[in-house]
């Protein structure tokens, strides 16, 4: 065998034995926000109720912002993400680029955001949602350190994302499925027939807003499963109806509905749906 045909055999062996490393697999992160992955979550408050209700959290699509390439992902409310290669991961809010959390932090470890601050909680080596053993991060975020019921709770596994998340002072999501470069991880009685439109599933029934809190406007958004009559309601902190939004039938989806808030003082105010039998109720904080 001559040095060419030697050299030829070298190479095919190498190949196949030391192959490179695939594109698909499922990038190396704390929250891999690819299309189409996605998260859903069982609000655990709604099993002490009889009745299970749960969150798809995915990722839809991506937008350029100022040159920058944002991941826009469904979170109750939309939400621009993006993830740089030292391990801070920012969003584009309120018409400005913020960091959201940095995966290097240690326990204990702060830093300022808008108004608030973010604090690692806890880190630790766990057996994740995927049956691997990896890291997990603990953040505690405070956005307005004088108000109540605006904080969040965010706890990650690498290479899994969200298995835990507290959107508010009275709600806990657990991770109970999520869908990770096409392939399917948890529990197999929870996955249903999606849509015709190819999205996640919705949640059964939901009531939130954003901005949380607010000056002036807010917008509310609300889910429901099918056609049905919504009456839904501000009413302040000592109870008093401050303004009817939606009394009508509405179709099965999501809706949105703006309150103007210009001739309210400051303070605490609870959004109130009732759908057929059912209430959902959400606690909002204008600020002026």
């Amino acid at each position: 065998m001559n040095l060419f045909k030697k050299r030829n055999l070298v190479f095919v062996f190498l190949f196949f034995i030391c192959p490179f490393q695939s594109v698909s697999q499922v990038q190396d992160s704390f929250f891999p926000i690819q299309i189409g992955n996605s998260w859903k979550m069982l609000d655990w408050d709604s099993g002490m109720w009889g009745e299970e209700v749960f969150y798809t959290h995915f990722v839809s699509d991506s937008v350029k912002i100022n040159n920058k390439t944002y991941y826009h992902v469904n979170m109750h409310h939309d939400r621009f993400f993006r993830e740089d290669s030292a391990g801070l991961f920012y969003e584009y809010r309120d018409g400005k680029e913020i960091v959201l959390f940095d995966f290097k932090m240690t326990v204990g470890d702060t830093f300022a955001i808008d108004s608030g601050f973010c604090c690692c909680l806890d880190r630790k080596t766990v057996t994740t949602f995927r049956g691997t053993v990896n890291e997990e991060i603990h953040f505690y975020v405070d956005w307005w350190p004088d108000i109540v019921d605006e904080e969040e709770e965010y706890t990650f596994q690498k290479n899994v994302g969200l298995v835990r998340y507290k959107p508010n002072f009275h709600s806990i999501e657990i991770l109970k499925q999520v869908v990770l470069d096409g392939r399917v991880y948890g529990e197999p009685t929870i996955i249903a027939d999606k849509k015709q439109t190819g999205l996640p599933l919705s949640p059964e029934l939901s009531v939130s807003n954003y901005p949380n809190p607010f000056n002036g406007n807010t917008v509310i958004e609300f889910y429901v499963p099918h056609e049905g009559f919504v009456d839904l309601n501000i009413y302040n902190s000592i109870g008093q109806k401050s303004a009817n939004l939606v009394y009508e039938t509405v179709q099965p989806g999501r809706h949105r509905v703006t309150w103007d808030s210009q001739q309210f003082p400051s303070g605490s105010y609870f959004i109130k749906m009732e759908f057929d039998d059912r209430v959902k109720i959400h606690r909002i904080t204008l600020l002026k």
